[in-house]
């Protein structure tokens, strides 16, 4: 077996273990929810047309949703849409803390579903952190390295692309926010609701025989907070893990910065705010770096097992609904 090696550190073993055990868990659990569906009968429930003022900032949050995360298209549907391109281009500028205030303010977007839902807010965890890994990574750091290409080789271009246009302010704010809005999602996690969980007949008592017999166990919320606000502690699944791994990057970042900055600023004491600017430069780098595994469970599949979630969407009123594909016309005459 992988841990039969009598040299592999025993920390190692450990992990690998403590992986596997994981994995047929998740595995298991996704079984299970599977087998319940086969077994049975799905109801759907059909929503009602909401009637709203063209001028309602609910249709602008809703136009928002519904084109960047919609209810019934996967994202070969998303690309034949031209708002989807426009609503994600902001999430790809690596600069002036653009993509952080985009993706705060659709948290604040998801989190006005009161309450949010769980799977938008696991997804919107995972985007964030592959949006980073992407342009807080790659892009930065090929900026970086024609920045520093440009200043050394061609000397008529002028000494503001040899400086850190963003400067320290702007940096560390987007240093920051980088791990604070994970962490604003994750702490919402507990409070939200499973708006994809499957409804089945069994549970509206419209039924009797075999399928009223399936004993469906669903996690109990408590209280909190002089009973206003509905707690369950099993939302995001294994997330958790993932978000102290974070953490741990954000120190190591942290760490780098405070470690080039001094010993740059032993050798050159005069530009103390370029300096600091620089290091910060390469310490984002290298956080955003750190956040491929985010990355990794962004493939289809590890996410759902990563978080024991079903996926929803937006429907064209704003509501977040499970989601489901739409049947094209082609598709519907095939008999």
């Amino acid at each position: 077996s992988a841990t039969e090696d009598p040299h592999m550190w025993h920390s190692a073993k450990r992990g690998v273990r403590w992986a596997v055990d994981n994995a047929f868990d998740d595995l298991g659990v996704e079984g299970k929810k599977a087998l319940k569906g086969l077994v049975l009968t799905e109801k759907v429930e059909e929503l009602q047309p909401l009637r709203r003022c063209c001028l309602h900032p609910a249709r602008f949050r809703a136009f928002i949703l519904h084109h960047l995360l919609p209810h019934d298209r996967s994202i070969f549907g998303k690309l034949r849409d031209p708002w989807f391109y426009v609503l994600t281009l902001p999430s790809l500028v690596p600069v002036f803390c653009v993509r952080e205030a985009w993706f705060l303010f659709i948290l604040m977007l998801l989190a006005m579903s009161a309450p949010p839902d769980e799977y938008q807010l696991c997804t919107f965890i995972l985007q964030f952190k592959s949006k980073q890994f992407i342009t807080g990574g790659f892009i930065a750091a090929m900026l970086a390295l024609l920045r520093a290409f440009l200043c050394k080789w061609r000397r008529d271009i002028g000494d503001f692309v040899c400086i850190d246009p963003e400067g320290m302010v702007v940096g560390a704010c987007q240093l920051v926010s980088s791990i604070l809005l994970v962490w604003i999602a994750f702490l919402l996690l507990p409070t939200s609701k499973q708006y994809g969980q499957p409804r089945f007949v069994a549970q509206t008592g419209e039924a009797s025989g075999a399928a009223s017999l399936v004993r469906l166990e669903e996690p109990k919320a408590r209280r909190a907070c002089c009973g206003c606000v509905a707690v369950s502690e099993d939302r995001g699944g294994r997330l958790a893990a993932l978000l102290k791994w974070d953490l741990l990057c954000f120190i190591l970042a942290c760490m780098t910065f405070g470690g080039l900055f001094a010993v740059a600023y032993l050798e050159n004491d005069d530009d103390v705010m370029e300096i600091a600017a620089e290091s910060l430069l390469y310490a984002r780098c290298l956080y955003s770096f750190l956040s491929f595994p985010f990355f990794v469970f962004e493939i289809p599949g590890l996410s759902r097992v990563l978080m024991h979630t079903r996926p929803t969407g937006f429907d064209k009123f704003g509501r977040c609904v499970p989601f489901r594909l739409a049947v094209s016309k082609s598709d519907a005459e095939i008999p």
